[in-house]
């Protein structure tokens, strides 16, 4: 699963209420966004039992923590509050206890009025770069990106849409 939220083409949006562990955890820092109650905990206590993290939680830590503070959250064990994985930039919005799945289905109807075509397009941008691409290599698929989304019909709508002042209708994902 953690591999299939890494590589959808679509947007992922976790809601976190309460805790997030081990590799519970690891799903949700394969996301693209967060979102998570205000007395939310995250941790990877496996060290705690003798083992090292499952499910990819080292290599999603590792790539979206500076070093220190994965090194931190995986050899503490002992868990952190939202507002440190808010500070890191890894949780996008922290809503009152109870409302984050509230929140997050509403930042999906937002992202609705997305191109799913641009966003899988986006999404594989960050993977590449994620993954280790040179700069020369990211805008050289950053080129190939841009001329892709312009040639697809969700362009064209969106021109059309912007003009005629009303919400894009865009084309299902994979079409």
């Amino acid at each position: 699963m953690v591999q299939a939220i890494a590589d959808s083409d679509v947007l992922v949006i976790a809601a976190v209420e309460e805790a997030a562990a081990g590799a519970g955890l690891s799903l949700v820092l394969g996301c693209d966004l967060v979102v998570a109650g205000a007395s939310s905990r995250f941790a990877m206590s496996h060290v705690r039992v003798g083992l090292s993290p499952d499910a990819g939680g080292n290599w999603w830590a590792a790539h979206h923590m500076p070093r220190q503070a994965a090194a931190e959250l995986l050899l503490e064990g002992t868990g952190w509050p939202v507002s440190r994985m808010h500070a890191l930039g890894l949780v996008n919005e922290i809503t009152t206890d109870g409302h984050a799945l509230e929140a997050a289905l509403s930042l999906a109807a937002q992202f609705q009025l997305r191109s799913p075509h641009a966003v899988a397009r986006i999404k594989a941008l960050l993977r590449g770069a994620r993954n280790g691409s040179d700069l020369m290599a990211q805008r050289q698929a950053k080129k190939e990106s841009f001329l892709d989304c312009l040639a697809h019909a969700d362009s064209g709508e969106a021109i059309s849409a912007f003009l005629e002042k009303r919400a894009p209708r865009f084309q299902p994902p994979g079409d």
